[in-house]
């Protein structure tokens, strides 16, 4: 059996355009999201990566972690989740 046939590309596509939707939606308002320090080692020294969806990936330059900064309020997340 190959993974094709149990994990269709359709569905995954399908899966991925209403996550961007969902997205969209629930995190429409950016002005909401925080600014964080590195969740790892709580450093400041952090460098923008890359954005994927609407949020910015940022690399701590001390250890390394690659992160979401500014950051959606828990209660998003909580919003998104469920």
């Amino acid at each position: 059996m190959k993974e094709e046939e149990i994990r269709q590309r359709s569905v995954l596509n399908r899966y991925l355009e209403l996550v961007a939707e969902d997205v969209q939606t629930i995190f429409a308002d950016r002005s909401r999201f925080i600014q964080i320090d590195c969740p790892a080692c709580g450093s400041r020294n952090y460098q923008p990566q890359f954005e994927k969806l609407g949020f910015t990936y940022v690399l701590c330059l001390d250890c390394g972690t690659l992160f979401v900064n500014p950051r959606p309020p828990a209660q998003l997340l909580m919003d998104f989740y469920t």
